[in-house]
């Protein structure tokens, strides 16, 4: 895979971001979780003041993320359409993710064959 600025240039910056990625399960307008791995154990102080009693709850937590932020990971998000999972298969190409790109033009085929 490229690096983040080389996918950031053959994909376009605009494009890009956090809320076209097909990782990224959000809100539009603001911010959002990116499911790209598997979330991380969050451990935080419970709600007893007692520090003798002191307790610690224990959760997953996917990284939150602003519509707008990039990373190296992005991969364009199909919209279902021919037209869409076409583009977004070429951006994974561009992209440098050839093991991405294999379920997207599977898809492609399927949606071109009817």
């Amino acid at each position: 895979m490229k690096s983040g600025a080389a996918n950031r240039g053959a994909a376009g910056v605009s494009e890009s971001k956090c809320e076209t990625c097909r990782y990224w399960s959000g809100d539009a307008v603001s911010d959002g979780m990116c499911r790209r791995y598997a979330p991380r154990a969050t451990v935080a102080a419970g709600e007893n003041d007692d520090p003798d009693e002191r307790t610690f709850d224990r959760y997953p937590l996917w990284p939150r993320t602003l519509n707008t932020e990039w990373c190296g990971e992005w991969q364009a998000k199909p919209d279902g359409t021919l037209d869409g999972t076409a583009k977004a298969l070429a951006l994974t190409v561009l992209a440098g993710d050839l093991t991405a790109a294999r379920p997207l033009a599977d898809r492609v085929c399927e949606l071109a064959n009817g």
